[in-house]
């Protein structure tokens, strides 16, 4: 559910990430057909993701026949869950989740926006996303900061963890 309002773009590459590293040989065809989109958005991400997780893993191109065979090869020792962590931390809707979650001494939604450099517009759009998702949480946002259930807190802060990457608070 909470995938659901990460931005379109980093789904689209988290989905082929995973589905790279998962079939280790692949045809873009087959990236397309379960992507259900284009031979070339694929192939723009595919560049895209290399360039973006350069050092993490390195995606191969090779011709054969009429297509194109990807080889997906993690790098240093990594793992598929860093990659993929690396990806959601471009997510501005899970930092606006995130400053949401630790913002303790109530400040000014504009401390989000200067921190991001971000228009004021596309920070509200994100603030209200995070509103609708709250609500099928059963969480609320009050003075820029999301109340609630303790229990339901922790459970989205682990999500956040676990699934996405996101350090909230130190587990030290």
């Amino acid at each position: 559910m909470l995938t659901n309002y990460i931005e379109k773009d980093i789904k689209r590459k988290s989905l082929i990430c995973d589905f790279l590293l998962k079939n280790k040989h692949t045809h873009l065809d087959e990236v397309a057909e379960y992507m259900s989109t284009s031979r070339v958005t694929v192939r723009s991400d595919i560049q895209g993701l290399n360039e973006e997780l350069e050092g993490l893993v390195v995606i191969q191109m090779k011709s054969c026949q009429d297509n194109l065979e990807y080889q997906c090869l993690l790098q240093n020792g990594r793992t598929e869950r860093q990659v993929l962590y690396k990806l959601y931390a471009n997510s501005m809707f899970l930092k606006c989740l995130a400053f949401l979650l630790t913002n303790e001494e109530a400040k000014g939604f504009t401390d989000f926006m200067d921190q991001y450099f971000i228009s004021h517009s596309h920070a509200y759009r994100l603030k209200h996303k995070v509103e609708q998702f709250l609500v099928e949480t059963d969480l609320q946002l009050e003075n820029n900061r999301i109340t609630g259930k303790e229990y339901r807190i922790r459970y989205l802060i682990a999500l956040l963890q676990a699934e996405y990457g996101l350090q909230i608070f130190s587990l030290e």
